[in-house]
């Protein structure tokens, strides 16, 4: 089973699946808010990473390029 809060660990797999959407809504709605943008849009960030196609050391490379630059 997965790390949880001490709160959450009762919670049953239907209940946590719905904390997690509850939570992720309210994150969406906070940054929309906040940057007038809508979350999840590449054009939106400075810079995405596809890391299941590079993998992390990958990421990292393209990261410390793009600071480099």
């Amino acid at each position: 089973k997965h790390l949880v809060a001490p709160e959450k660990a009762d919670l049953s797999d239907e209940e946590m699946a719905k904390y997690i959407n509850d939570v992720e809504k309210r994150r969406r709605r906070f940054y929309e808010h906040y940057t007038g943008y809508r979350k999840g849009i590449a054009e939106n960030y400075d810079l995405c990473i596809k890391t299941d196609k590079v993998g992390i050391d990958g990421a990292v490379k393209l990261i410390l390029s793009a600071l480099e630059a």
